[in-house]
């Protein structure tokens, strides 16, 4: 199945919140908690070390 999974994260920069944004990834997995497993790995592999995740939605498409 194929999710649209919705990143919500921060980025900090000294001791302030600079920015709050989402990210949408496209992800095929065989469940939810895949696909957040997935789209968290490919996030943390592009951001930078000052972004926090706030929280991960995946929506099922069909």
């Amino acid at each position: 199945m194929r999710y649209i999974v919705i990143i919500y994260y921060v980025l900090i920069e000294g001791e302030q919140v600079f920015e709050t944004l989402n990210v949408n990834k496209n992800i095929e997995a065989n469940s939810p908690e895949e696909a957040i497993g997935i789209a968290y790995n490919l996030f943390k592999a592009e951001a930078p070390d000052e972004c926090y995740i706030v929280s991960i939605i995946p929506n099922p498409v069909s």
